[in-house]
């Protein structure tokens, strides 16, 4: 018999009616969805009745790092504190990583998110190379993760849709469910495609830096990610089944928020219109926000950064 005192509403999303999970009787959840959605967490007490409670798993002993000086750095410099940030990483983990800037000084970066992959769960990655990007799908204990590649623009590339990152290992079907549930992205079109369909059964929250079509803001603002056809996105979003996702937020940064990535279009009346064909696109996702229209701050986690797009 389930538990009284445990309320009966959906764990994952708050409807009614839910049910008991059929081997614990202990949360409630209203469609399998939600019970998948849940699992991360459920999975570290759900048990049946007589059955011992489950070995937690490992934690880390530092709860988070900030790295921006030092990933900001390059290989000659801050050689002290890289090789203690290393050195107590190997020794007693780390939970939270951020930020990450990984085109300074490649090969300590790389040493740094290896020495993380077993206990990491939150990551913010800046500038990945194929060996930074190819390192994600080992982590596997994350649960949000921030990925931005600005390179294209910073060299003057005009459009982001440039194959430079490869594509990611197929998921190998031995492999545990991928525990991700909040991810933001501004990526190549082909990456981000990429990374979204991997995570996609997961996730809780998505974030995509995307425009909308309309006038650009610059020269640099053309092609993806600064401008995007309502149906283009509606149909990259339709091929990652996105069937656990609460909640999906279109980021449009501009001018004087962060001069170095472009500007991203805005144009209201096409946002509307992409709005609309997302949401067509992906009926069972209860919100389809603007982080413009909406004022959604911009968060690195739980710490806001630049305001609101």
């Amino acid at each position: 018999m389930a538990n009284p005192g445990y309320s009966r509403a959906c764990f994952n999303c708050s409807s009614q009616p839910a049910q008991a999970c059929s081997r614990c009787r202990l949360d409630f959840y209203c469609s399998k969805n939600c019970q998948r959605g849940d699992w991360p967490r459920h999975r570290l007490f759900c048990r049946s009745a007589g059955e011992p409670p489950a070995v937690p798993e490992p934690m880390a002993e530092v709860d988070m790092m900030d790295v921006n000086d030092e990933t900001m750095s390059g290989p000659m410099e801050h050689a002290a504190e890289k090789a203690e940030i290393l050195s107590e990483v190997k020794q007693y983990g780390v939970r939270r990583l951020m930020p990450v800037y990984c085109d300074r000084d490649p090969a300590w970066v790389l040493k740094l998110l290896k020495a993380a992959a077993p206990l990491l769960e939150e990551l913010d990655i800046w500038n990945a190379s194929k060996q930074h990007w190819l390192l994600l799908p080992t982590l596997k204990r994350l649960l949000r993760l921030e990925v931005n590649y600005w390179f294209p623009v910073l060299s003057g590339q005009d459009g982001c849709d440039k194959p430079e990152l490869p594509a990611l290992p197929p998921l190998d079907p031995a492999d545990s469910p991928t525990r991700l549930l909040w991810l933001r992205v501004c990526l190549p079109r082909d990456p981000m495609l990429d990374l979204v369909r991997r995570y996609g059964a997961s996730l809780r929250e998505l974030q995509i830096f995307v425009g909308t079509t309309g006038q650009p803001h610059s020269p640099l603002s053309r092609g993806w990610p600064w401008t995007c056809g309502a149906e283009d996105l509606a149909d990259l979003l339709r091929q990652c089944n996105l069937s656990a996702l609460r909640r999906l937020v279109l980021r449009r940064p501009h001018k004087p928020v962060m001069t170095l990535c472009g500007d991203f279009t805005h144009d209201e009346a096409q946002c509307a219109a992409q709005l609309s064909a997302v949401r067509r696109a992906l009926p069972s996702v209860p919100q389809v926000l603007c982080g413009t229209c909406n004022q959604i701050e911009w968060k690195c986690f739980e710490y806001t950064i630049f305001g609101t797009f």
